[in-house]
């Protein structure tokens, strides 16, 4: 598995970023939506970024806390695996 741009590729298939499955989930959630979950607020431009290059380490938790995103789906390379995907 190589990662490109932030996306995880497996014979030229592309896995959606987990912020990007959550928005897609939620009514296609915008944005800009997505980072007025957030107190402070996060720019739209940084959740862009979240999606295209990953998540920072020191935001996982409260991305975890705000929308049920799994930390071991954000970073898996920190947090190891989901232990779900792990017994597989």
């Amino acid at each position: 598995m190589q990662k490109v741009a932030g996306y995880a590729t497996n014979c030229g298939m592309e896995t959606v970023s987990p912020i990007a499955a959550y928005r897609d989930r939620n009514d296609r959630m915008s944005l800009d939506a997505f980072g007025a979950l957030f107190s402070p607020r996060v720019n739209k431009s940084t959740v862009l970024r979240w999606e295209r290059r990953g998540v920072p380490v020191e935001r996982v938790v409260q991305i975890e806390q705000v929308t049920g995103i799994s930390r071991h789906s954000l970073r898996p390379d920190i947090f190891g695996r989901y232990p779900k995907e792990a017994a597989e």
